[in-house]
């Protein structure tokens, strides 16, 4: 491109603008800049002109031949026959050539000969001495009318590119050599450029190339200054480039600043949340978008930690000094990659449900070693984001203990291990738990040690124990359900009456489904649990609108089970007209697990 520049036309905007161009600079070595290093010594400027198109798409071009046929063509006697040929040696590169006038023009049969030496090999090839040696040899043809003219080469990409130019190097050669096939056609003349392979026995074409080889002999002196070829200037400049074998100066640092700064920002969004976020329920981010996301920004801040790692520690190497800085980096390193080698899927599946527990203790150690490791340096934007990082974590954490954290007892235990293994308790907290439909909780299991298990947690999703629970969205006492896909089913079998647990939550996004006229639900065995609050939730809200509408001052309606609400009561006024519910059962004995007490079941179905 930098060379392609410079040999761009004067009217080109572009050519006048590689003198503004800061070419040359210390601070980052650009791939413009390699290039300009390389070529600073050739004079540009003198390179040839390459103009988009070299001939009108109007005007005639001149017929060729490239096939067998062509050294037939060579072998008549009547035409006039031309060969040129080029020579490139002794760092010269010349042309030669012979024109053998037939006995039919005056003064024939004889043979004119020519050589002219071209320029030095830094600045010309064969390939543009053999296509000024075409011009040069028509030109010689100024007496000649009425016609045949034969001229052949052994150079195939000559006469490929006077058949069809492009926008290429050696155009200022085409140019010349067109002009001197319009002075051969307006003499009445007929001209044809063949080519002839080196291999066979051509008398013309060994006349032409030992003129062309006395163009270049040692003594030979430069009898013409052309432009310079762009791509014979181009290849040889960067032969003579050396490739560095280390990158350049700073460039390792910035790479590593760099990569260290990239992870220190992706901790940011890491450490917002585990395996939920409330920011993510805020946004709208679904759990599985989530997970990804937490997933892949774990894995690509690691990877940018371990960048980091490895180009200070090979400093470190050299330098032989292992400090501190050095230490705290590879626990923080160390910790993070084996975290990073858990989360594939096969280890994460030999260790289940550990799997979070061991992740914990990891990334605590992680953090740990990563805040030691800051400490040390003395970078304060990294200060600033890592503890920030740290910052948002407790935060987040300890709005989960004060906000989310309630401790439930076990009041009721139903298990029927022997057909459905299936467990349902009941708990009841001390403080309201607002839900929603479609939520779900952790319950963390008790502990041996501590009173719960805080390593240890499952998602657990809510069946309310009263319908007025469904409207307000809170409650005290409700259900939950475990199937045998349940990883904790066997320990929630082992659960007594009285036990603590502690519920963290609730996380979702509440789909608002009462905005809707029509309600699809559908379900699966253990899906059941999934939907079948959102259909109490919706039928729920129907039947305490119709007990506000149709009942002010009454008792307890004992169909409905509300309490009569006040006159003045406000009503949801729901969107939704009909709901249907289809669960497959997957045996006959699943119905019992939505069966919690007739009461529910009866509002269920009048409110459905």
């Amino acid at each position: 491109m930098w060379t392609g520049i410079h040999t761009l036309p004067e009217t080109n905007p572009l050519r006048n603008a590689t003198a503004r161009i800061r070419k040359f600079r210390r601070s980052y070595r650009s791939p413009l800049y390699q290039v300009a290093d390389v070529l600073k010594v050739v004079p540009l400027e003198s390179l040839e002109t390459i103009s988009p198109f070299v001939l009108e798409p109007w005007q005639g071009r001149v017929d060729t031949n490239v096939d067998e046929t062509a050294a037939a063509q060579m072998e008549t006697d009547c035409a006039v026959r031309i060969a040129v040929s080029s020579s490139g040696r002794n760092n010269k590169v010349g042309m030669g050539g012979v024109v053998r006038i037939p006995l039919s023009i005056p003064g024939g049969p004889r043979d004119e000969t020519f050589n002219v030496t071209l320029g030095p090999r830094t600045e010309q090839n064969p390939y543009s001495a053999e296509l000024a040696a075409v011009g040069h040899a028509l030109m010689l043809l100024r007496n000649v009318r009425y016609h045949r003219i034969i001229l052949a080469t052994s150079n195939k990409a000559a006469v490929l590119s006077l058949k069809n130019p492009r926008q290429q190097s050696g155009q200022q050669y085409i140019y010349k050599a067109y002009a001197a096939m319009k002075a051969v056609r307006d003499a009445e003349n007929t001209l044809s450029i063949v080519w002839i392979p080196t291999t066979a026995e051509n008398e013309l074409l060994k006349i032409a190339k030992g003129k062309a080889k006395e163009a270049t002999r040692q003594n030979a002196t430069l009898q013409a200054r052309e432009a310079g070829m762009r791509s014979t200037t181009l290849r040889l400049a960067w032969g003579k480039r050396t490739w560095p074998k280390t990158l350049p100066d700073k460039v390792e640092a910035t790479i590593a600043s760099s990569a260290a700064l990239a992870a220190s920002i992706n901790l940011i969004p890491l450490l917002l949340g585990g395996r939920t976020s409330r920011v993510a329920d805020v946004i709208g981010v679904s759990r599985p978008t989530y997970y990804v996301a937490h997933y892949w920004i774990g894995r690509t801040a690691i990877i940018e930690g371990l960048v980091h790692a490895a180009i200070r520690l090979d400093e470190a190497r050299q330098s032989q000094r292992f400090g501190p800085i050095a230490v705290s980096g590879c626990i923080a390193l160390g910790n993070f990659l084996i975290i990073l080698l858990l989360s594939l899927p096969w280890p994460r599946r030999m260790l289940g449900a550990a799997f979070h527990g061991v992740h914990r203790i990891l990334y605590l150690a992680g953090m740990a070693g990563l805040v030691w490791h800051i400490l040390l340096t003395q970078s304060l934007l990294h200060k600033v984001l890592v503890f920030v990082a740290c910052g948002l974590w407790l935060l987040s954490h300890v709005y989960r203990v004060v906000a989310r954290w309630r401790s439930a007892v076990v009041t009721e235990i139903w298990s029927d291990s022997e057909v459905t293994q299936v467990t349902r308790l009941r708990l009841r907290t001390l403080r309201p738990v607002a839900a929603f439909p479609g939520s779900y909780f952790y319950l963390y299991l008790p502990g041996s040690d501590l009173n719960y298990n805080l390593l240890r947690s499952c998602a657990v999703m809510m069946l309310w124990s009263d319908v007025e629970q469904t409207v307000t969205g809170t409650t005290t006492d409700f259900y939950i359900l475990a199937g045998q896909q349940s990883r904790y089913l066997r320990r929630l079998m082992t659960i007594k009456t009285g036990d603590r647990m502690l519920l963290d939550g609730p996380y979702g996004q509440d789909l608002h489904l009462y905005r809707y006229e029509t309600v699809i639900l559908t379900a699966k065995g253990m899906g059941i649990v999934s939907v079948l609050p959102m259909a109490l939730h919706l039928a729920a809200r129907k039947a305490y609108d119709d007990s506000v509408r149709s009942q002010s001052k009454l008792d307890e309606d004992s169909t409905v089970g509300f309490t009569p609400p006040p006159a003045a009561a406000t009503v949801f006024r729901d969107a939704t007209r009909r709901i249907d519910l289809l669960w497959r059962l997957e045996h006959n004995d699943q119905d019992k697990w939505v069966a919690i007490n007739s009461r529910l079941s009866r509002s269920w179905t009048q409110g459905g």
